[in-house]
């Protein structure tokens, strides 16, 4: 027999004897209920990301008109909307973008008096009234 032979048999024999130790052993596969993988929001919504990262608001507003679902989605494991984080962080030119693009007010207003954070509470409502008043753009 040839070397190449020998050596090809050797492998068959090596794999056989892998491939016979692991279906005889017993595995087993449990499924545990309840744990779930947490979705990062700045995947799952890029509007976070926007407010994440302090993109210009230009480039948030170019955000919204790319994803304007996102402006009230609120990510699995995120307990709040964009609009309410925004407001937290004092970005008034997103508050402004995101009211302007259908924003859930009242469920960001919610959002903020749990937090007991009434500075973004009278952001988002100061920046409501100011575009009501808004003469409409044409």
């Amino acid at each position: 027999m040839s070397r190449s032979l020998q050596f090809l048999i050797v492998v068959v024999i090596a794999e056989f004897v892998v491939i016979i130790c692991l279906l005889t052993q017993r595995l087993q596969v449990r499924v545990v209920p309840g744990i779930q993988r947490k979705v990062s929001p700045l995947v799952a919504n890029r509007l976070y990301g926007g407010l994440e990262y302090e993109t210009p608001e230009t480039n948030f507003d170019a955000l919204i008109k790319d994803f304007p679902r996102g402006v009230n989605f609120i990510p699995p494991g995120e307990t709040n909307s964009i609009l309410s984080k925004c407001a937290e962080a004092g970005r008034e030119g997103y508050v402004r973008s995101l009211i302007s693009n259908g924003a859930d007010v009242e469920l960001a207003v919610k959002e903020a008096e749990l937090k007991h954070d009434e500075g973004a509470v009278q952001l988002i409502r100061r920046v409501q009234s100011e575009i009501r008043k808004e003469p409409p753009r044409e």
